[in-house]
């Protein structure tokens, strides 16, 4: 993804050089100087287009993950847990607490 963004880019910015050929991208790679000096600009504008690109593609899918766990995950067992039982009968606080001794 990072390479596909950096590659079209600087198509797009040096008209006349096949950024596809293999010899150009073992020359020119995202995220490293060139060794040629006329092109280190574009080369380092483009590398940081891409990173920004997938820099943002990483947090929205972070947000996208956090929504669908907010949404999607649910946990019955700690529901049931925390809601009383209608079957068991609750006791009074004044037959809780009292004392069988009169005196």
């Amino acid at each position: 993804f990072l390479t596909a963004s950096f590659y079209s880019q600087l198509a797009s910015r040096l008209v006349g050089v096949d950024v596809s050929s293999e010899s150009f991208r073992a020359r020119v790679s995202p995220l490293n100087t060139p060794a040629d000096p006329t092109i280190a600009a574009v080369v380092r504008e483009a590398s940081t287009n891409s990173f920004h690109l997938a820099m943002l593609v990483g947090a929205a899918m972070l947000l996208v993950g956090a929504l669908i766990n907010a949404v999607g995950i649910r946990n019955d067992v700690a529901k049931k847990a925390a809601v009383p039982s209608a079957a068991a009968p609750a006791e009074s606080p004044a037959v809780a607490g009292a004392s069988t001794d009169s005196g």
